[in-house]
């Protein structure tokens, strides 16, 4: 089993770091560079939302936000725990891909492409964070 875990401030310039993180992981384990493109895409799109939108109003600094990944058995388990404010990214509405451009409501197309990369998702809030996980199963 192989085990990596990053602490950041929930701030867009990070994002280099956290990139670099997924690429050593990804390295270092023998995966495929696909998997690392795959694995930025979903994890920027949440690390992003929650450096938008995951702060109380009255906090003096940006939400800290937890990645863990896990390989084990061929199955990549990804944890994202945020100390942000409450939010079930899983509880918004699919976004409506058949409306024009100009008549969808904003929003849900993140989740949606995330969604498309990893196989299952769950949300769960504890101890005043936020926490999504997320399963991949990797080909033999």
């Amino acid at each position: 089993m192989a085990v990596a875990r990053l602490t950041l401030l929930a701030d867009t310039l990070r994002l280099e770091e956290l990139n670099a993180f997924i690429d050593r992981f990804v390295e270092d384990n023998g995966l495929p560079h696909s998997l690392s493109l795959s694995l930025q895409l979903v994890l920027e799109e949440l690390f992003v939302n929650v450096a938008n939108y995951g702060a109380a109003p009255d906090a003096d600094r940006p939400a800290e936000v937890d990645i863990e990944l896990t390989l084990q058995d061929q199955t990549l388990q990804v944890r994202l725990t945020d100390t942000g404010v409450p939010f079930d990214p899983l509880a918004a509405p699919e976004p409506d891909t058949e409306a024009g451009l100009f008549d969808r409501e904003p929003g849900g197309f993140g989740i949606a492409l995330v969604r498309t990369h990893m196989d299952s998702l769950a949300y769960s809030r504890r101890d005043a964070q936020n926490q999504l996980i997320m399963h991949k199963q990797l080909d033999g």
